[in-house]
């Protein structure tokens, strides 16, 4: 499958910046049948574009839990056979962006740190999580094991002070963090997308 007509402008791109996909076909459907959408992946490098993702057991070979792959090897986008949809995301970081080095210093005394900078650390707390475990019966109060929604809800909460892609309350959010929960959250925005059946190979 190729995906260069399709595919947002190089420029737009940016290190950081979320996919989130939905499939004729998905496990995480079966599990949780009130959930539009399924899969989530973090852009990790623009040209080539590269992902992380954290993936389950699969027959096309690629390695269960949180990986770092091209866009087009991907089981999920380049070699997906029943790709519906895929909706590009921005984050929307607060003002000031202060890091996340520690839970015991105080907010106010956070470093404060550029755009570039905490998506570079977001990245870099995904691609830590490389070679750790997939399940997808991790709650977002998780670490160590991994499914693909929970692995960026993570990357961002733990290296950027209050950016949260869904609350940690129970009462409000639920146990678990889903990629519908980060396409609708507050700190996402849309600014590509692909309607479905625009998922055409090509000669």
């Amino acid at each position: 499958m190729t995906f260069k007509k399709q595919i947002p402008s190089l420029h737009d791109i940016q290190i950081g910046d979320i996919l989130v996909s939905r499939y004729q076909f998905s496990d995480w459907a079966n599990r949780f049948p009130w959930e539009d959408w399924h899969h989530v992946a973090l852009v990790t490098k623009i040209n080539p574009l590269t992902i992380i993702e954290a993936v389950g057991q699969n027959e096309k070979g690629q390695s269960e839990g949180p990986t770092e792959i091209l866009f087009e090897d991907s089981i999920a986008f380049g070699k997906a056979d029943d790709l519906q949809d895929i909706v590009w995301l921005r984050p929307i970081f607060p003002n000031p962006i202060r890091g996340m080095e520690s839970w015991w210093v105080r907010r106010s005394r956070r470093k404060i740190i550029s755009e570039m900078e905490a998506r570079k650390r977001v990245v870099g707390f995904a691609r830590d999580q490389i070679g750790e475990p997939y399940t997808w019966q991790a709650t977002k109060w998780s670490e160590g094991r991994w499914y693909c929604s929970l692995l960026i809800y993570k990357s961002y909460s733990r290296s950027v002070t209050d950016m949260y892609l869904e609350t940690y309350l129970a009462v409000r959010g639920g146990f678990f963090v889903t990629p519908e929960d980060i396409l609708k959250s507050k700190r996402t925005q849309r600014y590509f997308a692909w309607p479905a059946n625009t998922f055409k190979n090509e000669e």
